[in-house]
């Protein structure tokens, strides 16, 4: 969590990419990736331009140092068009370049501002994103119309 740098342009910018980010995540990149979540939120209410904060919530299966670098390695320009409008972060230019790519200051960075955890919980405790992923494959498989033959072979692999 993380305080928003002041001004129109920031909150304007980070409301437009949240709006981008949400639909590609929902139409586009739908599987393969860690359920992330990005939420903007005001003390002042939504059409003010100060006292905004930043939430970011996200599960993932690994380590904290190993999400750091799969984010720097696979999606450092989505985090720098997302956080550069946050306070502290590192510097990026354009939006999108440098930021992320500089792995000491963004790894301070998010230590600097993580929340700890106070409870979790976990209705599959064992299974792996990847898991759950095949699991819902399989569930859902049958709902939908007739198979052709290739597609019973490849819902066949997965069990």
């Amino acid at each position: 969590m993380g305080t928003l740098k002041p001004g129109w342009f920031r909150r304007s910018t980070l409301i437009f990419v949240l709006w981008i980010v949400s639909y590609t995540t929902r139409h586009i990149y739908t599987h393969g990736f860690s359920r992330a979540s990005a939420r903007s939120t005001s003390r002042d209410g939504p059409s003010s331009t100060t006292s905004s904060r930043l939430l970011f919530a996200s599960n993932y299966d690994g380590s904290l140092e190993s999400y750091m670098d799969d984010f720097i390695n696979k999606v450092a320009f989505g985090l720098n068009v997302v956080f550069t409008n946050g306070v502290g972060y590192p510097r990026t230019r354009w939006l999108i370049l440098d930021g992320a790519k500089d792995e000491q200051k963004f790894k301070h960075f998010i230590r600097r501002h993580e929340l700890p955890t106070e409870v979790w919980y976990n209705a599959t405790p064992g299974l792996t994103a990847v898991e759950k992923e095949r699991n819902s494959r399989i569930r859902r498989r049958p709902e939908q119309p007739a198979m052709t033959d290739a597609e019973a072979r490849e819902w066949l692999r997965l069990l």
